[in-house]
């Protein structure tokens, strides 16, 4: 009963890590694992993790988050190593029981002249199960769980036998009592650090995440460029996810009360016959122009690949990127993987100086025909045009024959009108001005982004 317990509570904080590493899994799929874990047990770990894999993963990117959560929880057991056997070599198991009696204590030992000291890794996850401080939450939680498993390998009885029986030792064997006490206090903090790590953060991804979101974009090193453009990813899925919930709700429309109300008259007025109003959605565009040169390159490169990842959700897009000169990248952003495509957008487009003024006005001429009111327009960029002219007649004639501009920045409010900023004077053909700096920016806007003008 015992054991059978521990197993429950093993799989149950397994499930939690799973959930922690962003594989849901439902009720019904814990009952299936633990009938998985009864059947096959915890000692052969290949064949448990294909079997749980099959229960519990079922996408490809569920596949791999499952790999490495189980690969941390039941395949990095403690004592895949046995101790140095240069303190055993002079030591014989006969002359460790003279020191420890008969017992657990002794068997812990005895592990150590025989091939099954990993065995006490598969004992050491059980006795992490049935403790009590098995779940750890703080630090506190580790020191008791510290406690908890070495007294479930013996560790304080063999000291205590060590201590109590020193005048029977020679020493060569108080030599190797000591290494196998170190030994396994070692081995067993090394495996609580890597329980908290995973009860904490499993594979790291919500450090990573956190991080990233709060990082400064401008100021991020190119060397944490794809971490932050898995964390875009992540967000973006998520993002759409929301996005796709909504949709469904907006599909099935509003509840047309009046017309419930008559139609269920003739049954005292229980609705049983509800009717919705559904309103229709008209295609429109969206367009994006964004300054990629050296100064608000960074913030660009992961608005670009945020609008990648949700291009499906959001209307038609058109993008453009500009420096001294303005192009059109939509056609490479959607033949080119997002990566290959930022980076050539901005290889290409990057250099010279920046000028907004002959962006705005070449912007003007290739799509004025092409506006109307349904369709919005996104500029991303710190209005720095090098004390060129504004051309601010160019912006307003664009702003008349849209139904809004939206403007990201990535200076601070503050900055808007000092040296050859332009924002003072930008900011009024605009519905709104926002600071857009960090990751956390870029997803905030996002999702008002796809409430506003999702299909």
């Amino acid at each position: 009963m015992r054991l059978e317990c521990g197993m429950e509570t093993l799989l149950t904080r397994f499930i939690a890590a799973l959930r922690l590493a962003e594989v849901p899994v439902s009720p019904a799929e814990t009952l299936d694992a633990l009938r998985v874990l009864r059947v096959i047990g915890i000692h052969d770990r290949k064949q448990l993790r294909n079997a749980l894999a099959l229960t519990l993963a079922k996408s490809s990117a569920e596949k791999e988050r499952f790999a490495a959560c189980f690969d941390t929880f039941f395949h990095d057991f403690a004592f895949n190593e046995r101790p140095q056997s240069d303190y055993f070599a002079e030591v014989s198991l006969a002359d460790i029981a003279r020191v420890i009696p008969p017992g657990r204590a002794l068997e812990r030992a005895a592990m150590m002249f025989s091939e099954s000291a990993p065995q006490l890794g598969s004992e050491l996850v059980q006795g992490a199960a049935l403790s009590s401080s098995g779940r750890i939450i703080n630090l506190r939680d580790k020191r008791h769980l510290v406690d908890d498993l070495l007294a479930w390998l013996e560790v304080p009885a063999i000291k205590r036998h060590l201590l109590q029986n020193e005048d029977l030792t020679t020493p060569a064997t108080r030599s190797a009592l000591q290494h196998l006490v170190q030994y396994f206090t070692d081995e067993v903090q090394a495996f609580v650090d890597r329980r908290y790590a995973l009860t904490i953060d499993p594979s790291g991804r919500k450090a990573l995440v956190d991080t990233a979101l709060e990082a400064n974009l401008a100021q991020l090193p190119p060397a944490y460029f794809t971490d932050a453009g898995r964390v875009v990813a992540i967000l973006a899925e998520a993002l759409r996810q929301k996005h796709r919930q909504r949709q469904r709700r907006s599909r099935r429309g509003s509840l047309d009360l009046p017309w419930t109300l008559r139609r269920n008259l003739r049954y005292d007025g229980v609705p049983f016959h509800l009717r919705f109003r559904r309103r229709k959605h008209q295609q429109a565009t969206l367009y994006v122009v964004c300054d990629v040169s050296g100064s608000v390159s960074r913030v660009a490169r992961f608005l670009l690949l945020f609008l990648h990842h949700l291009a499906d959700a959001l209307p038609e897009l058109r993008l453009f990127v500009f420096s001294s000169e303005l192009g059109e990248i939509t056609e490479l952003m959607r033949t080119t993987s997002p990566e290959r495509a930022v980076e050539q957008a901005l290889s290409e487009w990057g250099r010279g100086s920046t000028d907004y003024g002959h962006a705005f006005a070449r912007l003007e001429a290739l799509i004025t025909d092409k506006l109307d009111r349904r369709s919005s327009m996104l500029i991303l960029g710190d209005a720095r045009s090098n004390l060129r002219d504004p051309r601010t007649r160019a912006l307003a004639s664009l702003a008349r024959r849209l139904r809004q501009v939206l403007w990201l920045n990535p200076e601070p409010p503050e900055q808007w009108g000092e040296g050859d900023s332009l924002m003072r004077q930008y900011g009024p053909f605009c519905r709104r001005v926002d600071r857009c700096a960090r990751l956390a920016d870029l997803e905030r806007f996002a999702e008002r982004l796809l409430f506003a003008t999702g299909r």
